[in-house]
């Protein structure tokens, strides 16, 4: 499986590396989604900090460089130990990514997250999010319920570090609390402070901070402390002053304001990981009577941050800046929030990068076909096929060729000795305003939308003659193919040619019983998706959640589709229960064709 490794400070690689073994008490995951923290971004710039070096091993794994990546993941259980009760397989889940020394009190009074040495899967060890795979102990998984999204899902670990800070802050009901900065954290931490009824007031000197916690909800009030006098403003609002503040920025200036806006009695509580000493006016410390709290990490905590957002009371997908595959980690992941850190707050990495058509494969593998992954990938195809099972080969082909399609269609009876159904599922989606389209791009388009799709049904109608008996043709269209998408004309263009070429088929072959379909997904969580997102944002000067809410805004369901969704309906139109159906196209967009 592939996954990102730390090696060095600066030295982040994309590795082939073993799939990991499943030991008793564990549970493997299949990763869905793995957020790129600051801690992340540190290493990478002045690490190793948490990570191991080769002098100075991980004291509790034993681990040196290289070591795996990430820890803000969600995930789906494809395995489960010995010993392990408490979840299945096909479970949604995220990790709670601690690693404690053995015989740490990890009940629910135990503060495990200071037990000595203590670390995190993705730092020190053990595995990380930033893989196709991972195994943990079941006591660090935690169920998630399926109406949450997987990508909003990864968001669940840094939402802890709020919750814990709060929670650390003791409030009585409907405090006043100040959060000063509004980073990643800081927005998390005052969003859990909202949820929870609390008024809250955000110094954030950043215009473009501001208006994203603004967009956000997170507060009621927003200041600029370069322009605000914030200890006189949180006294018009509560003139005894705040109950709580909490210190996101880790300079000299935020933790003053904290101290200066607490009430007599009030409690600071530092959040930001500080890399210099602080200095302190103890003077004003010991007149207020304060309390000062640090806070680290989280501390059975997770189960209380999944129900705040399983009952709405947080949005999490309004913090998701961009979605972006492995292999694009450095370039726009990193060096996005190392550069663009004031609109940048979270970014979710694939590492999988698995589309529809290995979700169609896997869901018809499951329905008990024997499936071929044809693709011009050969390595892709047969990791793929591999991870189906003994059931499933893989055929390199480049699907714009007919002499290539016959000859993989061929290979696939040879191997199985039958044929029954053949998806036409590949395709490429560029974004193309009209004026920038060239030639080369309209062929290359074409060619592979609409031409893989004739050579595929027209090789799959002759095989199906040759070996005596009818079969069914599946076509990808799209929701572009329903309705015009912008900046989208050769893409939309082609999947309209599409649905036109299933129309003529289906009625040209139904008197042989082929029948010819197909399904026209909306706005699906592919790696095809996002690059049409980041494309479309930049070509207005927006970031990539602008790119795809341009998109999904519509969507009468509320949320994206996953590539499970789509294989669904291509395992309906491959089974028997549609054998009645042809020359129709299923779409499957969550109600975006209602807008």
């Amino acid at each position: 499986m592939r996954a990102a490794r730390f090696y060095d400070r600066g030295d982040i690689r994309v590795d082939e590396i073993n799939e990991p073994i499943v030991k008793a008490g564990q549970v493997g995951i299949d990763v869905a989604w793995c957020g790129i923290c600051g801690t992340d971004l540190h290493e990478f710039l002045d690490g190793p900090i948490f990570c191991p070096s080769a002098e100075h091993p991980n004291p509790i794994t034993g681990e040196v460089p290289p070591v795996t990546l990430g820890h803000e993941m969600s995930g789906v259980v494809n395995f489960i130990g010995e010993g392990v009760s408490g979840l299945k397989v096909g479970d949604h889940v995220v990790v709670e990514p601690y690693i404690v020394p053995e015989g740490t009190d990890t009940s629910e009074t135990g503060h495990y997250n200071l037990s000595e040495g203590s670390n995190f899967i993705g730092l020190g060890g053990n595995g990380g999010g930033l893989a196709e795979k991972i195994s943990v102990d079941e006591r660090w998984v935690h169920k998630i319920p399926d109406n949450l999204p997987l990508d909003e899902d990864a968001l669940i670990e840094p939402l802890s570090v709020g919750y814990h800070a709060v929670e650390r802050a003791n409030l009585s009901e409907k405090s006043t609390v100040l959060v000063v900065g509004a980073g990643p954290i800081g927005l998390l931490t005052a969003a859990v402070a909202k949820a929870q009824g609390h008024t809250v007031i955000i110094s954030e000197p950043s215009g473009l901070r501001r208006k994203k916690a603004q967009e956000a909800q997170v507060a009621d009030y927003f200041f600029n402390p370069i322009e605000d006098d914030i200890q006189a403003k949180v006294h018009e609002i509560n003139e005894k002053g705040v109950d709580a503040a909490f210190e996101c920025t880790s300079v000299q200036p935020g933790f003053d304001a904290c101290l200066d806006a607490i009430r007599m009695g009030g409690t600071v509580v530092i959040v930001a990981i500080w890399g210099k000493p602080a200095s302190v006016d103890m003077a004003k410390l010991v007149i207020k009577e304060a309390n000062l709290l640090g806070t680290i990490a989280y501390n059975n905590t997770h189960p209380k941050t999944i129900d705040l957002v399983s009952t709405g009371k947080i949005k999490l997908d309004q913090f998701i800046t961009a979605k972006i595959g492995l292999d694009d980690l450095i370039d726009k992941g990193f060096d996005t929030l190392i550069h663009h850190n004031e609109t940048a707050v979270k970014i979710l990495v694939s590492p999988t990068g698995k589309g529809i058509g290995f979700a169609i494969a896997k869901r018809l593998y499951n329905d008990g076909f024997k499936v071929a992954i044809i693709d011009y990938n050969e390595e892709t195809a047969q990791k793929a096929a591999k991870e189906l099972g003994e059931n499933s080969f893989a055929v390199k082909a480049d699907v714009s060729d007919r002499e290539q399609v016959i000859s993989a269609l061929n290979a696939v009876v040879d191997k199985f000795g039958d044929l029954n159904v053949v998806v036409n599922n590949a395709g490429i989606a560029p974004t193309t305003p009209i004026e920038t389209i060239t030639p080369e791009q309209f062929h290359q388009v074409y060619n592979i939308n609409v031409g893989g799709v004739l050579w595929g049904t027209q090789t799959a109608t002759a095989l199906f003659r040759k070996l005596g008996h009818g079969g069914k043709i599946i076509n990808a269209t799209s929701q572009a193919g329903v309705v015009g998408n912008p900046n989208l004309m050769l893409y939309s263009s082609s999947k309209f040619a599409v649905r036109g070429m299933t129309q003529i088929a289906a009625r040209d072959l139904a008197e042989e019983g082929i029948t010819v379909n197909a399904y026209a997904p909306g706005i699906v969580k592919t790696p095809m998706m996002f690059d049409i997102a980041h494309q479309v944002g930049k070509n207005a000067g927006k970031d990539d959640e602008w790119g795809m809410q341009t998109f999904a805004k519509d969507i009468a369901m509320k949320r994206l589709s996953e590539p499970e969704d789509v294989a669904n309906v291509v395992s309906f139109l491959a089974g028997p229960d549609s054998n009645y159906i042809t020359g129709q196209t299923i779409i499957v967009d969550g109600g975006m064709q209602f807008h």
